[in-house]
This record gives structure tokens, C-alpha cells and sequence, in this order.
């Protein structure tokens, strides 16, 4: 390196006669420059300053290159000759007044990645491209406009390094490109991260596991535990530069991580599966406590203790998970943390969490939690209650408390068990000013969508021919129930409807079932079959391994999901009558449901409306799993219409519903009165394109869509959406008739 004052003068007399700011800037940055450069570096510094002068564009891109040169130079010598050669372009385009920010973003991104020379170059790249993407020319020739992407990207660089590594931040640039190639006013929001989508696409291209591409494969593995199929969501970080959530779980709803880091020795689907294993655990095992009494201390040490718990009985029942949680639970010993600079509660506890894990009491060394690890392996063995274990908790607390519990500054490392979830699910509060009350409402009205975490589906923009990754808010609710003899009063109105369809569902129904012989996996053992496989064992003769079969129903295999527009048109009146079209619609779907119940069906019924993209609101109104009775209908007597329609994101959640059905066909109708619409759209071609694209990959994915239309007025929109496979009722009197012999026919 050179020495400090080195040559000081011979450099700086090349600046006395420069701009304003120039002179001080270089004796400012001399030492630092000095210090950190070598002779031939320092000569190439000062020479390309000296050029950067010469070019014409005021002193503030010679101070810009004066202080953060140094920095890349000593960082990454070709690193800084990558710069330069982008600097020399930039000069000579309509952008040049953005060199002093990409000097400073530049610099900063080094100081977030300071070893990734390759992701360097790759960034170099990047901003060349978007240097000439971003670009208003006339004609592809001559740029008229500077960039409106270039200044909020620059001021945005170490924020997406935080979260993106070079090739993310190459795919999110490009998403940001072409999702404004039809609005250039949307440039700037977007790379300032102020836009939803943009937001959304950091998550996206972000490196790791993504919890989409598993969630199917979590949901089969819960199945093949229990035989539940559990409601999973995405939770994402509190902070985006975070690349791991803890996870959570409000009721039956599982929230787990929406994105991993992929440095495990597991993989994705078996963290994400063990994560949803445990939390299923809890809802098997744990109870709810009242905490009000209760110190944040004595709380945390009961939800350690609940934890042990839940996961002894777990891997008891599947002695493979104890594989997996041993290979990812944090190595903590107690010698680990040195209790005169840190509070230690938290590693005392994950110290003893691995101790029952592994069965390694010495991890615990001489500590006072030694006392507890024999009682509490009894306590497992003889299967303590949740409350028992609570009371053996706040004694460990008490016992082990330590003077250095009082310090300000918390040892996390070690203490990280990713697979354990919050725990809000153990605690009730009862005193007003407390947190709020977990346990569910017992009311029978609409629970707060702003209380339930939202399902992001995408959106298609047909002017730019892409998706908008997470556009939209859907929020998926079990629907509040009325009065069930209502839809019995509707019912009995179609008396001669129903007596003339029962006939036709006798000769429907299927009449009889046959097995399948000799197969290697069926439902059941093939007694015959295995008796003579194991007479041919005991005879040294090789046994067939074809001894189980399956019990197969001829005729129907169909599952059918019923999709209401409950938007606030459904309340208008029919012309010439008494009823609204909202009471036709129910009468319609109840006698559906009727029949479909009859045939011994798989179905399901749902009702949709919107108000915005951020708040699509999904209603449940009858799962597959549920039984055709008064609570179905007290569900249905309760609709409410409001709002809008925004069709596409609830045709593409009742679709996925659809796909994890396993039978042979499935079928989605939509039961409508009007076209896609929404408040906040103002293209009307926007809603209706974006339906058309959902419609299109359901139908791609084997699932057949058919929309029941209520308004001749709007055939054309409507068979835009959905082609040939449309019913368009004329009369709304006649819709009942018309949906049910619509269905018969379709899954004939």
C-alpha cells in the first residue's frame, strides 16, 4: 500500500484549476484512498478522474467516482474495470446524470456481498441491460427520455441485495420491464418497490425453496400420517431480507415459511412436511392454557416444554421423524453461552430440548436444569397432561433463574428450532387490554378477513401476455349459516321437478361393483390369492408378490365443485315476479345439491365476491367431505350478496381444490349473472382476459369448466370467458330445471 501522504501534491495540482467541490473532495478521500491503494492503483484512479472531468457533465460524477472508486478498486480490481468500461457508456447516453447513483449503488452492493465477484459482473450486466430496456427511443434508434427505472433501481440495489442474488435480480428487472411495456408510468413504482406486484416478484425470484412447489407434496405426506387434509398457507418473513418465518397456526389453518433457504441437511419437502407434522401434533395433543397470570418467562418456558412434548408423542407414533428433527435441531450445549455478556433463558431451554432429544442429559453439564431431565423423561413416559407439564415448567424457570437473565441482550444462536411453530394456539386471554383472544368466534357472523392470513393468486395481463405473480387477496372462510328450513320452504316449489329427476338419478346411480385381481398395491388383501402365494413359499417355490386387489364402483367417478357469483346483482329483482334473482339461484343450487346427494356424488359448493384485488372473498358453503344436511342449507339460506366479481382468482382456488380430488373426472361449474368486473379495473377487456387465461389452464389440467350464465345481455362477454361451454338461461324462473338437467348431462 502507499504511504499516506504520498505523492500527495504531484496529484492534487492536477485539480486546482477544477469545478467546485473537485479539490476538496480528492484532499478529503486522499487518505482513505492512500491507505487502501497501491501505487499503480492510485495513478489509474486519479488519471480516470481526471477523464471523468473532461467529459463535460459537472463535477458531480469526478466527486462520485473520487469517493467510491477506492472502495471497488481495493474490492475487485477487474471489478472496477467492469465499472469503468459501464461509466464510458453511460456518459455517452441519455442517462448520464444517473452515474454518481450507480457509483454509490455499486459501492453499497459491495459492501452487502463483498466475495461474489462472479454475481459482480453478472450486476454489471444487468444494468447495462436495463440501461437500454428502460430507455424511451424513437423507433428503436434515438432515446428521447431518460430512464425512469434507473434512479429508483440504483436507490433500491441494497435492498434487493439483501434478498436477491444476481440472477434474481436480473429476473425481477425483467418482470419490471415487461409488465410496464404498456404503461411507461409505471417504471418508476415499480423499481421503488411501491407497487404490490413488485413486492410480490422480490418473493418470487428470491433463491430457495418456494412453498408452492411443495405444498401438494406436504399435503399428501399429512394425509399419509393421519388422513387429513390440512389448510396450508404461505407465511412470509417480517423482514424481507429474512429468508426464514417462523411458522404458525390460527385454528386448523397451517402457516408455514413461504420460502426456505436450501443449506440443510434436508430437504425442502421434508423441513416444510415436519414442520406441518408438528403442527397438526399440536391441534392432536396440546390444549389451550389461559396465560393472563402468566410472565412472557413463564410462557416461553411452557411452550418449550409443550414442544418436547408434542414431538416425543410425534416421533413415538413415527419413530422416522426423530431422524429428521435430531439432524436439524440446533447442536446447543451449555457451556455454549457466556452468561456475563447474555440473557441465557432461551439457550437454558433449547440446551434441554436437545438433551431429551438426542437422550444426552451431559449436554446440560452442571447447570441446575440437570435436576429436571430425569422427571421429565418419566413425565414423557407416562404421558403427562399439557397442564401437568405447565406446572413442571414455571418450576424449571424458578429453579434455574440466573442474575445474567436480567441482561438487555438476548444468545439466540443454537436456539432456532425451525420446525416448531409460535405456539399462539396454547394461549387464551381473558382480561380486556391483553392480546386478543385466539380461540375461534362463536358467533354466527362473517369473521374479519382481516384476521385471516390471504391466499396470493396470480392475475394475466393481456396487454404484456404475463402473470402478475400474488395480484390478488383471496380470502377463504367457512360461510355463516341461517335458517335450513328456508332452502327446505325453495325446495318443496320443484315437488314435480324432483319426482321426475329422481327417476332418471335411479337409472344413473351405479348398479354394481367389481374387483380387480391380482395387483402388487390395492385397497385390500386377495385372500385366495395370498393362501396360495404362501403354499408356494412354504414349498420353495417362488410365491406370486400379485396378492392384493381392489374394489372398483362401475359407472360414475365424478367430482363436481359448485361456484356461486355472489355479487350485489344477485339482489335485483326478476322483472314480472316476486323473486330476486338471489332466491332462484338458491332453489337452483339446492336442488343440484339434492341431486348430486342422490347419486352419491362428490361435491362441493362455494360462493365468491370482491372489492378489489386485495380483499376476493372465498365462501365455503359445502366441502367434499361434508354431508348433504340442514347445515349445508342453513349455509346456502344465509348468502349474502355484495360487491364485485372477480372471477379469475376464484376459479383458479376452486380449480386447486379440484386437482387434489383423485377421481377419474372433475368438473367446475360456475353459476353467474354477470361478466367479470371489479372496482378497481377500469379496462374492461382486463378481468375478462385474465378469467379467459384461468379457464384456459384448468381446462389444460384435465379439469372441465362449464358457466351457467343468467344475463342474455352479456352472452358475448361471457363467451369470451368461457367458449362453447356456456348455458345461457333465459328465463331465471327456469334456472333450476335448466342446472340440474345441465349437470345430468355433462357427467352422463
Amino acid at each position: 500500500m502507499a504511504d499516506l501522504n504520498a505523492n500527495f501534491d504531484s496529484y492534487a495540482v492536477s485539480f486546482e484549476n477544477a469545478l467546485p467541490g473537485i479539490a476538496d473532495t480528492f484532499e478529503q478521500v486522499w487518505p482513505t484512498a492512500s491507505h487502501l491503494l497501491g501505487q499503480q492503483q492510485l495513478r489509474w484512479w486519479h488519471e480516470r478522474a481526471l477523464e471523468i472531468s473532461k467529459w463535460g457533465r459537472g463535477a458531480d460524477p469526478v466527486i462520485a467516482w473520487l469517493n467510491y472508486a477506492p472502495i471497488l478498486l481495493n474490492s475487485n480490481a477487474e471489478a472496477a474495470q467492469s465499472v469503468w468500461y459501464t461509466l464510458l457508456k453511460f456518459q455517452k447516453s441519455i442517462n448520464n446524470k444517473s452515474i454518481p447513483a450507480l457509483l454509490e449503488a455499486l459501492t453499497k452492493f459491495l459492501t452487502v456481498k463483498p466475495d461474489s465477484p462472479a454475481e459482480f459482473e453478472a450486476l454489471i450486466d444487468t444494468i447495462a441491460w436495463l440501461e437500454s430496456a428502460s430507455t424511451v427511443s424513437i423507433h428503436g434508434r434515438q432515446a428521447v427520455e431518460p430512464s425512469a427505472a434507473l434512479p429508483p433501481f440504483f436507490a433500491m440495489l441494497p435492498r434487493l441485495a439483501n434478498v436477491l442474488d444476481a440472477k434474481g435480480i436480473r429476473q425481477w428487472c425483467q418482470f419490471g420491464i415487461q409488465t410496464s411495456q404498456q404503461r411507461p408510468d409505471y417504471l418508476s413504482t415499480y423499481f421503488a418497490l411501491e407497487t404490490k406486484d413488485s413486492s410480490a416478484a422480490l418473493q418470487r425470484f428470491r433463491p430457495g425453496a418456494k412453498l408452492h412447489d411443495y405444498e401438494k407434496r406436504i399435503r399428501y405426506f399429512i394425509q399419509a400420517l393421519w388422513g387429513q387434509d390440512p389448510d396450508i398457507t404461505a407465511v412470509e418473513p417480517p423482514r424481507e431480507e429474512l429468508s426464514f418465518t417462523v411458522p404458525a397456526m390460527v385454528d386448523s389453518l397451517l402457516g408455514l415459511p413461504a420460502i426456505l433457504d436450501e443449506q440443510s441437511q434436508l430437504t425442502p419437502l421434508q423441513r416444510y412436511s415436519l414442520m406441518a407434522a408438528h403442527m397438526v401434533a399440536h391441534q392432536r395433543y396440546s390444549e389451550s392454557m389461559v396465560a393472563d397470570n402468566w410472565s412472557p418467562l413463564q410462557r416461553m418456558a411452557v411452550e418449550w416444554f409443550e414442544d418436547i412434548r408434542v414431538d416425543e408423542k410425534l416421533y413415538n407414533e413415527f419413530p422416522g421423524l426423530r431422524t429428521w428433527m435430531q439432524t436439524i435441531h440446533p447442536d446447543a450445549w451449555i457451556e455454549q453461552c457466556d452468561t456475563s455478556h447474555y440473557s441465557a433463558v432461551r439457550h437454558r431451554l433449547a440446551v434441554f430440548s436437545a438433551a431429551v432429544l438426542y437422550r444426552q442429559p451431559e449436554r446440560l453439564g452442571h447447570s441446575k436444569g440437570c435436576a429436571f431431565y430425569e422427571p421429565f423423561i418419566n413425565a414423557l413416559e407416562a404421558d403427562i397432561s399439557a397442564r401437568d407439564l405447565a406446572s413442571m415448567a414455571l418450576r424449571f424457570v424458578a429453579v434455574t433463574r440466573e442474575q445474567s437473565d436480567q441482561q438487555p441482550t438476548v444468545y439466540f444462536d443454537h436456539t432456532l428450532v425451525e420446525w416448531r411453530d409460535d405456539n399462539r394456539h396454547l394461549w387464551t386471554f381473558i382480561e380486556e387490554g391483553d392480546e386478543e383472544d385466539t380461540q375461534p368466534s362463536q358467533s354466527n357472523h362473517q369473521e374479519d378477513v382481516s384476521e385471516l392470513p390471504p391466499q396470493l393468486y396470480p392475475e394475466w395481463d393481456y396487454q404484456t401476455e404475463s402473470e402478475r405473480p400474488d395480484w390478488v387477496s383471496l380470502y377463504a372462510r367457512l360461510h355463516a349459516s341461517g335458517a335450513a328450513s328456508e332452502i327446505d320452504q325453495l325446495l318443496d316449489n320443484h315437488k314435480g321437478l324432483a319426482n321426475r329427476l329422481r327417476q332418471v338419478l335411479d337409472l344413473l346411480k351405479p348398479q354394481d361393483r367389481y374387483r380387480v385381481r391380482h395387483l402388487e398395491f390395492g385397497s385390500d388383501l386377495d385372500l385366495d390369492i395370498a393362501l396360495q402365494a404362501y403354499t408356494d413359499w412354504r414349498g420353495g417355490h417362488t410365491p406370486d408378490p400379485r396378492i392384493e386387489q381392489h374394489h372398483v364402483t362401475g359407472g360414475r367417478d365424478i367430482a363436481t365443485s359448485l361456484l356461486m357469483d355472489l355479487s350485489a346483482s344477485l339482489n335485483d329483482p326478476i322483472e314480472g315476479s316476486d323473486k330476486t334473482i338471489l332466491s332462484v339461484s338458491q332453489e337452483a343450487v339446492a336442488l343440484l345439491g339434492w341431486a348430486m346427494d342422490a347419486l352419491n356424488d362428490d361435491f362441493s359448493i362455494a360462493g365468491f365476491q370482491s372489492n378489489t384485488r386485495d380483499q376476493v372473498l372465498y365462501s365455503h358453503i359445502k366441502g367434499f367431505s361434508e354431508s348433504w344436511d340442514d347445515s349445508i342449507k342453513a349455509r346456502l339460506a344465509a348468502i349474502e350478496p355484495a360487491y364485485s366479481t372477480r372471477m379469475g382468482a376464484a376459479l383458479r382456488h376452486a380449480g386447486e381444490g379440484l386437482k387434489a380430488r383423485k377421481n377419474v373426472k372433475k368438473l367446475l361449474l360456475i353459476l353467474t349473472d354477470g361478466e367479470p368486473s371489479d372496482i378497481d379495473v377500469s379496462d374492461p377487456d382486463y378481468l375478462i382476459a385474465d378469467a379467459r387465461h384461468a379457464v384456459t389452464q384448468l381446462q389444460a389440467q384435465g379439469i372441465f369448466v362449464w358457466c351457467i350464465h343468467l344475463d342474455p345481455k352479456t352472452e358475448e362477454q361471457t363467451r369470451a370467458v368461457f367458449g362453447e361451454h356456456t348455458t345461457i338461461v333465459d328465463r331465471i324462473e327456469s334456472l333450476p330445471e335448466a342446472l340440474t338437467s345441465l349437470f345430468l348431462r355433462l357427467t352422463n
